[in-house]
């Protein structure tokens, strides 16, 4: 409920309820069985009723936002040092990387020789859209399952927020869910509501 920064108390939040729906609640089977790895085992989950948005937030809503509040998003701050070692010091301002057509055949196990970082962030660019979900990542073979039905489930904690691929990268790990003109049937099934990606907080989406 965090649409736009005008207003506060009753006045304020019925503002902010006049571009929303309710959602009322219910059991639903969380997961699939039958797609990708990270998605099993599909489980039973009751969630309360919510107010949800009616759209995706607005470049001047979002805008808005930041003039009130002076936020400043993960593209625009520099990286953490602890978090890459042994990067070089420039890589670490806050930067965009962009593709880089190759002359011929390269080595693919170094991905600079597609990839090049550019100095300054590039904004407006998430598309069509993947969103963070509030959830810490968790896998859910770790979920401690009840007897049958687990109540509003809220993801696992920042600290074990890992994706079991890359158990290295020490990065904890929103749950992300949406979909993108990427996807199709014949390619990538991610835009499934039961889909959810292992996205690293240092990477704006």
């Amino acid at each position: 409920m965090e649409r736009n920064a005008a207003g506060t108390g009753i006045a304020g939040r019925d503002r902010l309820l006049e571009a929303m729906v309710r959602i009322p609640g219910g059991t639903f089977q969380m997961g699939s069985d039958v797609h990708y790895p990270e998605e099993a085992p599909a489980h039973d989950v009751r969630v309360n009723g919510f107010w949800m948005d009616t759209h995706a937030v607005t470049n001047t809503e979002f805008r808005r936002f930041v003039d009130a509040t002076n936020y400043v998003t993960f593209a625009e701050k520099p990286a953490n040092a602890a978090d890459y070692p042994g990067a070089k010091p420039e890589l670490l301002a806050p930067s965009s990387v962009m593709f880089r057509r190759t002359t011929g055949p390269v080595d693919m196990r170094n991905a600079y020789n597609w990839w090049t970082y550019v100095a300054g962030a590039v904004y407006e660019m998430a598309g069509n859209v993947w969103e963070w979900t509030t959830d810490w990542y968790q896998e859910h073979g770790k979920i401690q399952h009840a007897c049958c039905t687990l109540d509003n489930p809220c993801g696992g904690m920042p600290d074990e927020s890992r994706d079991p691929r890359t158990p290295d990268v020490n990065i904890p790990r929103r749950v992300m869910k949406g979909g993108s003109y990427l996807c199709a049937p014949n390619y990538c099934q991610r835009y499934r509501p039961a889909a959810r990606m292992a996205q690293p907080i240092d990477t704006s989406t």
